[in-house]
């Protein structure tokens, strides 16, 4: 049992969609807060009102589950995902936030009203290790997409104290990371680019796709090219 090292407390950004009464918690991973995160509160809580948009993937918290490294899970607990710090972000009251550790996650999800099933792994890209969106994934192939936001600041050098302009949280481009062979390389979802990782059969697959307007862009299209893909 590791030692519960402290509770982070938060002012909640979002209320949660369901009742708390109503999940049943797992204890346990309120010990897994990641030490080097005191108080998520002086991050964002405070700033609520002065930034446009927010650094989540969604902003309301999410009934999901999440794995970790030694293959242990939890299910029906309310997480965040903040894609701005690369962060997974996890409720256990109105009062109790924690940032969870990084080094103890394999992968975490949730089902969401408007994409589906979303599972998130956590990967290693240029010798750093981020939170990943799986696309698609067999014994071959495992595509993944990386979504981040940027924290823009507003030009002081134009507004004043009538202006409306706030710093924004927006989303950045989308990218793309294939993993095959023990091996990460990005991917352009340009179509012309992106057929080329299926070697010689490229024109086969891309024909498909464009028979049946399938764009590399959207992830149920992009299952159904590996899965034709597969077939081959």
């Amino acid at each position: 049992m590791r030692p519960l090292y402290f509770f982070i407390f938060a002012v909640i950004i979002s209320a949660p969609k369901i009742v708390f009464a109503q999940i049943t918690t797992n204890t346990n991973l309120y010990e897994l807060v990641d030490p080097n995160q005191q108080n998520v509160d002086l991050l964002y809580g405070k700033k609520t009102q002065t930034f446009k948009g927010s650094p989540f993937y969604i902003d309301e918290w999410e009934v999901g589950h999440v794995t970790l490294i030694d293959g242990s899970s939890f299910t029906n607990v309310l997480i965040k995902f903040n894609v701005y710090s690369n962060e997974l972000w996890s409720m256990k009251d109105e009062k109790n936030v924690i940032v969870v550790n990084k080094k103890e996650v394999r992968s975490f999800g949730w089902k969401s009203e408007n994409e589906g099933e979303l599972l998130f792994e956590q990967i290693k890209i240029e010798n750093k290790k981020q939170y990943a969106e799986v696309i698609f994934k067999d014994d071959k192939f495992q595509l993944y997409k990386i979504r981040k936001k940027k924290f823009n600041k507003k030009d002081d050098s134009t507004s004043n104290s009538y202006s409306e302009a706030k710093d924004e949280f927006a989303w950045q481009k989308p990218q793309l990371f294939l993993v095959s062979d023990g091996k990460v390389k990005q991917v352009s979802s340009k179509e012309k680019e992106f057929y080329a990782i299926f070697g010689d059969k490229k024109s086969e697959v891309h024909k498909f796709a464009k028979s049946n307007k399938l764009k590399t862009k959207n992830k149920s299209d992009l299952e159904e090219i590996f899965a034709f893909y597969r077939t081959l």
